[in-house]
């Protein structure tokens, strides 16, 4: 449509799942050329129709490394996804400098790592939650899931910080303790709450 812009994802991995570990993609070094391979496919391939590298199309506003990538498992503290969108922001940078460029984060935070000026209103939100709805302390499945927010939007490639509010997503067992699925209201409440 006349006037659209997009956002491009080309990766997306993650797992939800109690117990899961974070995968080896983000520090197996041939994982690693295979995405810059990829991204380099992607990032430089020429529209059939305009003519147009698509990291030189005015349609594409945005892209992201991935689609809510994670890095299960408390003991890994989300650091081996830090340290790839660190390998991988400059990459895709210096192939699409004129477009935006973000992480594709769901927006979790590290909440029991968190300082006292890291601390944020999701982590008391999840909290809140937990005691008000006797449900699943959400920070503790947060931290569980290896991202950190807060991190990831300080690395200086990254133009925007990408947020993704799928309650229908996660936490996984919220919606089978409410018995079933959150009300509007309830939903408006839980991210006026947990956003920053």
């Amino acid at each position: 449509r006349a006037g659209s812009r997009i956002t491009a994802d080309y990766a997306a991995l993650w797992s939800s799942d109690e117990g899961s570990e974070c995968p080896l993609f983000y520090s197996d070094p041939a994982s690693q050329e295979m995405y810059r391979y990829m991204a380099h496919k992607v990032l430089t391939r020429v529209n059939t129709y305009t003519r147009t590298a698509y990291n030189n199309d005015p349609t594409i506003m945005l892209w992201e490394l991935g689609n809510g990538l994670r890095c299960p498992g408390k003991r890994f503290g989300g650091k081996p996804l830090q340290r790839w969108y660190r390998q991988m922001a400059p990459f895709v940078r210096r192939l699409a400098p004129k477009q935006l460029l973000g992480s594709g984060s769901e927006g979790f935070f590290l909440c029991a790592a968190a300082s006292q000026e890291r601390s944020s209103r999701g982590c008391q939100a999840g909290e809140a939650w937990r005691t008000a709805l006797g449900i699943e302390d959400i920070a503790n499945w947060m931290d569980a899931q290896g991202v950190d927010y807060i991190g990831e939007s300080a690395i200086p490639e990254f133009d925007v910080a990408t947020y993704q509010a799928r309650l229908d997503a996660w936490p996984p067992t919220m919606l089978s303790r409410l018995g079933g699925a959150l009300t509007r209201d309830e939903q408006r409440d839980f991210l006026d709450a947990w956003i920053l």
